[in-house]
């Protein structure tokens, strides 16, 4: 289908969990797969299913979306090939077009295969398909050598290898095993937030954990809103260990979001909804603008050290968030952005801390936009309409200011000003019909009015024909505006859902709502549906 095809490549360049790219067809069975719990989309790819060398070469030949997107995944990704016949001709044709139209690239394959197999066809691999033979010389040991690439490729083995050995006993992550060494990767990125030379701000994501604060600094840390303070989970367990201190010692330092253990250079910042202690990945953002701002007020700086810095954890990015964690720091990053235009030269750095490989390499991999986030209020995210009669909804790619109302979004997917339409009286309606009672509310009201109105001009219009008669022509003039009337069901919903305790809001209530206001992120999807 283009729909799975454009989600494979959209999932190149922006964050996207693990992807099952069924490529012939699945039938199910095989392994738990999110998103596969629908029978209709089951039945769609058991159709899919290829067998026989027909079957494969109509899907390799007659199919031109797939094989472009197939060719772009092959350029940017480096391939395992496992239990694959890359002998058969209809894979050797496809990856040999590939390799003539956009040349070698620059990312290796791999493949694992018997020794036997190794001696036939691995010169060919290397030099026809840019694909390195990965050899083992029985079945048998092929298990074991998938369990350590799963090892590989864990998140306690990237903790293991680039944190400092001395950090990991002091968190409990490393008892007495032995130190794993990784090789390459960066361990720390730098933007510019504010200023120039000697005198600027910088943003910083650094791999690791919390340092202790050292001269013209201080450490934030992300918590909950308890009755008589923060409450900690495993970032201010392992930061503090067995000296937790005690609910007494913490103040409110700033408005709403962020406390202060005695005068020590050391925060707490909750990032919560007020009352509910609900996490809202709304409130990330306004937290790291107070974050910066009391910071700013409260760090005394020596007259030698000019520079000063906050050390912070990612915010609201526990287990039980509604969000992938990547957007936490999104949300940091348009936070950092605020307040230095908000503070100028006051603002002090910021470093964020990351130990979540699940951030890391999304960040490393340019996937989170973070200089799109710097450059300005835009925000770049995705809007779909769905309807139950349309197998792929429009979507469509909008960069849009931040404070932008959602019914300027909804506009582009069709749904036009939703207070269009009246009926001034009955003699005029059938006279001149809907298109003018469309034209003549707009003149009367303009375009700003709420829906009680609305609803109103259209009932009075009709109020003298039968029922029958003005239930037909009421969903005439609804539809001329391309308005759906009260209790058609229609909702907007945000995804990933801004909050632990709402996922989807009317259109009605959204349509003057910013697009901060209801949740949109960089990366964001906005859909229109029916509820």
């Amino acid at each position: 289908m283009p729909a799975d095809c454009h989600e494979v490549l959209e999932s190149l360049t922006r964050r996207s969990g693990p992807i099952l790219w069924a490529v012939q067809g699945y039938l199910g069975g095989q392994t738990d797969v999110t998103g596969l719990d629908s029978k209709d989309k089951l039945a769609e790819l058991a159709r899919q299913v290829v067998v026989g060398h027909h079957d494969y070469q109509r899907v390799i030949n007659a199919d031109p979306i797939f094989r472009r997107a197939f060719a772009d995944v092959f350029r940017r990704r480096s391939f395992l090939f496992l239990g694959s016949g890359l002998q058969e001709d209809y894979l050797v044709n496809l990856f040999g077009e590939i390799l003539l139209t956009y040349g070698p690239g620059t990312l290796q394959h791999y493949a694992m295969m018997p020794a036997d197999e190794a001696e036939l066809h691995g010169d060919f691999l290397r030099s026809r398909l840019n694909v390195t033979p990965i050899v083992y010389d029985s079945y048998k040991k092929l298990p074991d050598w998938l369990r350590m690439l799963a090892a590989g490729c864990s998140k306690e083995s990237l903790v293991r290898s680039r944190i400092p050995k001395e950090t990991l006993v002091g968190i409990g992550i490393l008892d007495n095993t032995p130190l794993s060494v990784g090789g390459g990767g960066r361990l720390e990125d730098r933007r510019l937030l504010w200023g120039e030379g000697q005198q600027r701000a910088e943003l910083i994501f650094r791999w690791g954990g919390l340092p202790g604060p050292g001269k013209g600094e201080c450490v934030a840390l992300s918590a909950g809103r308890g009755i008589d303070g923060p409450l900690f989970d495993s970032m201010g367990e392992s930061f503090f260990g067995s000296s937790k201190p005690e609910a007494g010692e913490w103040h409110l330092a700033g408005k709403e979001y962020v406390y202060q253990k005695g005068q020590d250079p050391i925060f707490a910042v909750v990032a919560r909804e007020e009352k509910a202690d609900a996490r809202d990945l709304r409130k990330i953002a306004p937290a790291v603008v107070e974050l910066l701002a009391v910071a700013a007020k409260k760090m005394t700086v020596a007259a030698e050290q000019k520079e000063r810095t906050v050390h912070a954890g990612l915010l609201s990015a526990g287990r039980s968030k509604a969000w992938h964690p990547t957007f936490s720091l999104i949300e940091m990053v348009r936070g950092a952005r605020n307040a230095a235009a908000e503070l100028g030269a006051e603002c002090p750095s910021l470093v964020i801390d990351i130990v979540d490989p699940a951030v890391w390499f999304p960040l490393q991999a340019q996937k989170l936009g973070v200089d799109d986030i710097l450059a300005g209020p835009n925000v770049k995210f995705w809007a779909e309409w769905q309807t139950p009669t349309r197998d792929e909804p429009p979507r469509l790619l909008c960069v849009r200011h931040e404070d932008d109302p959602v019914s300027r979004v909804a506009g582009l997917l069709g749904f036009t000003d939703r207070f269009a339409v009246t009926v001034n009286s009955l003699g005029q309606m059938t006279k001149r019909g809907v298109p003018w009672a469309v034209a003549e509310f707009r003149s009367l009201h303009g375009q700003d009015h709420d829906a009680t109105a609305f609803e109103k001009a259209v009932e009075e219009g009709l109020q003298y024909l039968p029922e029958p008669e003005r239930a037909r022509v009421r969903a005439r003039c609804f539809a001329a505006a391309g308005y759906p009337p009260a209790g058609g069901g229609w909702v907007v919903e945000i995804r990933p859902s801004p909050s632990d305790t709402r996922s989807s809001v009317s259109l009605e209530e959204a349509w003057g709502q910013t697009l901060t206001e209801i949740g949109v992120v960089h990366g964001s999807t906005l859909i229109v549906r029916k509820a």
